[in-house]
Formats: C-alpha cells, structure tokens, sequence
C-alpha cells in the first residue's frame, strides 16, 4: 500500500476530542498502513478531509471531501458558524438511509467530535459523544498525547 501525502496546508489541532476521548498533538484519527482516511485540521473553521480507498478494480485515493468541501454527490457539508458546527452527512444512496458521517464543535485551537461514523466509507469505526467503537472494542475517557495516529491499522 501507498503511503499517502498529507495536504499542504494540514495542520492538526494541538486538542481534538473524539468521542469522548481527547488527543493532544496527535496527527490523525486513523493510519491505515500509511493512508488517513479522515484529516480533521486547523483553520478559521474546520479543514476537513475524508477519503476513501473503496474500488471494485484497484487501490486508488478517493477524495470524498476536501478542506470541508465536497467532492462527492453523496456527501453533504453543513458549516454553521454561528454555532461553531460543522456536519457531513453521506446521502441516502440506494435504499441507504441519511447518515452523518461527522459532527464537530470547533474553537481556535481545539474541537470535539460528538458523532462519528465511518462505516459508510469502509471503516467499522463509529461513535457518540460518550465512546467510540474500533471494531468489537469501545473506548472511553482516554487521553493519547503526541501519537501519530487514535487508531493505527
């Protein structure tokens, strides 16, 4: 596998909790074997990248949203700045209903996930603002300072 280049102007937030559980000068969520399927970094408000390597016929980088800006008909970017919120939703495909894929409160230097859900991109990683999921193991109230990455794969 490819290890994948980080967008230039990605610079992660020296706080993000997710799901109930914060990282401190961390760099990603997830590294699977050097690809990040989700960047979640610091700007005037969130930048946002999620990708996905999902393919019938090869292993080719799909850009489903980039510095929170769709690049996909079934992704959806709601920016409310008046509440600080930042929602993406994947778009009912199929007879698949509406999910929100993420959900985040931001300030200046740090923001809280409080939904996140990666299934409908190909990772069993889901979670509320009271615990996350990796596969069959759930995590709550840990703290991950200077980590690479929550969950490396």
């Amino acid at each position: 596998m490819n290890i994948q280049k980080l967008p230039n102007n990605y610079e992660p937030y020296e706080r993000l909790v997710v799901c109930n559980n914060e990282l401190i000068r961390c760099k990603a969520i997830i590294d699977h074997k050097g690809f990040y399927p989700i960047l979640i970094g610091k700007g005037i408000f969130p930048k946002i990248w999620i990708y996905s390597k999902y393919s019938r016929y090869n292993e080719e980088i799909i850009s489903l949203v980039e510095q929170s800006i769709s690049c996909n008909p079934r992704m959806k970017v709601d920016i409310d700045p008046d509440k600080n919120l930042i929602t993406i939703r994947f778009l009912e495909y199929q007879g698949i209903k509406d999910d929100i894929i993420l959900n985040i409160n931001y300030q200046k230097n740090s923001a809280i996930i409080d939904i996140l859900d990666l299934r409908p991109i190909g990772y069993t990683i889901y979670g509320t603002s009271k615990s996350i999921v990796a596969g069959e193991a759930e995590f709550s109230e840990n703290k991950m300072i200077g980590m690479n990455a929550m969950f490396s794969i």
